[in-house]
Parts: structure tokens; C-alpha cells; sequence
């Protein structure tokens, strides 16, 4: 921000760094003025012109002056030990024209802490990522490039997400997940990327500050196989064709196979057994997946060679 032709500024404070204020100060009345420099309300170092220096106040405290070409002064003030948000405060003293106090707020931040993230994914994209510790709250963002499409998040945004505080405002859990359709025939294999960072200001220049983890993400849409299914046997032959489920949970699978040609129903199980007649026959085996109300069927043909 400027003031008066003063610039002063000041970044948000990573925890466990110094919390920075650098001013261009040019004073109107050089020989008496002074500036007052405070922290969250306390005084921490006081700079003035004659001589031209800055004394700090405590020992976690360095400020620094210089002049500039321009016959202004350049400031720069750091303190350790700031354990919380909060503000720098210059008071302007002994100035010929009176400044208001001006105020340059700051944000106090962690990166994510020990990032985890999973693939839960089958039939859509589904990844959850945990961090044990991150401030004020979290941001994800999910890059991926599979054989289909290259996809980046919304920016700045997790698709669902839990900020959750633990004793004091420094010590906050975060989960975010990602769960998205995928198009896919039947598998698919690629590797994604998840980057929690500090949401700060609100955009995704915060990102500067994330923390990324790489996730494997396996994708497949149930689909029916047969086993020990010929399509070509002599007559009399003994079948015995199991129908199996691929991607289904065994207690979620119902079976039922029937003739295609009839659309009798053989039998309510898996595997269909019969003793081939002088006929070629063709069957439909059907699994209903009860638990997503959906079924999938595949038609299984047999040719029979009558000499």
C-alpha cells in the first residue's frame, strides 16, 4: 500500500519465520522525524535521521535504514516469534504534515504436513488425501493426464473437503477429496497428482506454497468372462461353463443363465452344465450387481460337430 508517498508493505508469515515489513519512507521534515514501528500493538523498533538509524527493542527484533538515491529512506524490519495472524503499524512522529498510522495486515500460514493421499477409485475417479497439519485452511488441486484427456481441478478447489481445528488454530487437520466419472471401456491405469497448499489469499498463486503427492489410480468397470467355456465341442460332450462377474462383490452378485433362443431360464447360478444334443446352442448368462441396481449380461454360443 502507499501513503503519502511512502510505500510500505508486507508478506504473510510462513510459521517459524520472521514476520517482514519494508517501507520507502520519505519524511518531510528530515531532521526531526522518526518513525514508530509496532507489531500487533507493541513497539518493536523506533527509526529516525540523525544520525540514521533504526533501534530494535528486543532481541528477536532486526530493523534496518538506508538512504536511497531519491532522498528517501529505505526500511526493513523483521521479527521472530509470531505465533499467530496480525499487523504492523508505522506511527509517524515529528512529521511537518500530519500522517495517519498506517496498517499492513498479515496472514500466519503452514504448508501441509506430512500429505498423504489414496486411490479409492473402481468405476470413477475417487482419491482422499489427509494432511495432519496445515493454516489457516486447505486447498487442493487434482492434474492428471490419462489416454483420454488431460484434466486440471477447478482452481483453487477441492471437489469436497474438512478443515478440522485441534486445540489452537495452528493445529488443523485437512482432508480433501476428489471424486470425478471417468470414461473408460473397461481398465485403466495412470498416475495423478494432488497439490494441497494454505489457502491464503483465495487464488491459486498460493500454490506456491503446496505440498504434492503423487497418487496410482486404477480404473475398471465390471464386466462378465467366461471360464472353461469351449465355442466347439463333439456331441455328448459335458459342459461345464462358469459365468464370473468381474469387479462385482461376490455378495452383491446374482446369476441366472437362460436360452437365448427360448428365453427359458436354465439356472440361478453361475455355472450352467449340460450335455451337448446334435445341436449348435446358445446361451445368456445375466449377473445383477443388487448393491448398484444394475445387470450385465454376455451371450455364450456353442457349436457342436454331430459327426
Amino acid at each position: 500500500m502507499s501513503v503519502l508517498g511512502d510505500d510500505i508493505k508486507c508478506n504473510h508469515v510462513e510459521e517459524e519465520t520472521a514476520a517482514q515489513l519494508h517501507v520507502v519512507w520519505s519524511p518531510n521534515q528530515p531532521s526531526r522525524a522518526k518513525l514508530m514501528i509496532l507489531l500487533n500493538e507493541t513497539e518493536v523498533a523506533l527509526c529516525y535521521l540523525e544520525p540514521v538509524k533504526c533501534t530494535p527493542f528486543s532481541k528477536l527484533t532486526k530493523a534496518t535504514i538506508k538512504s536511497t538515491p531519491n532522498q528517501s529512506y529505505e526500511i526493513n524490519v523483521s521479527v521472530l516469534g509470531v505465533k499467530s495472524l496480525g499487523y504492523w503499524k508505522v506511527r509517524y512522529i515529528n512529521e511537518a504534515d500530519v500522517k495517519n498510522d498506517t496498517v499492513c495486515k498479515f496472514i500466519m500460514f503452514a504448508r501441509a504436513k506430512d500429505l498423504k493421499c489414496q486411490s479409492l477409485s473402481r468405476e470413477e475417479i475417487h482419491i482422499y488425501c489427509f494432511s495432519k497439519r496445515i493454516y489457516p485452511s486447505a486447498a487442493c488441486i487434482l492434474n492428471y493426464i490419462d489416454n483420454k484427456e488431460n484434466y486440471v481441478s477447478e482452481e483453487g478447489r477441492q471437489l469436497h473437503s474438512k478443515d478440522t481445528f485441534r486445540n489452537d488454530t495452528h493445529l488443523l487437520t485437512s482432508t480433501c477429496t476428489f471424486v470425478k466419472p471417468a470414461s473408460i471401456a473397461t481398465t485403466d491405469k495412470f498416475t495423478a497428482l494432488v497439490t494441497m497448499f494454505p489457502n491464503i489469499s483465495g487464488s491459486q498463486a498460493d500454490i506456491m506454497y503446496g505440498t504434492s503427492v503423487s497418487v496410482l489410480v486404477t480404473l475398471s468397470k465390471p464386466f462378465i468372462k467366461f471360464e472353461n467355456c469351449p465355442e466347439e465341442v463333439d456331441l455328448g460332450a459335458a459342459i461345464n461353463c462358469l459365468c464370473i462377474g468381474e469387479g462385482i462383490e461376490p455378495v452383491n452378485a446374482m446369476f441366472r443363465w437362460y436360452n437365448t433362443f427360448t428365453n427359458v431360464v436354465i439356472t440361478n447360478t453361475s455355472r450352467l452344465t449340460f450335455v451337448a444334443t446334435q445341436h449348435s446352442r446358445e446361451f445368456s448368462c445375466v449377473v445383477d450387481d443388487v448393491l448398484h441396481k444394475r445387470n450385465l449380461s454376455l451371450t455364450y454360443v456353442l457349436h457342436v460337430n454331430s459327426k
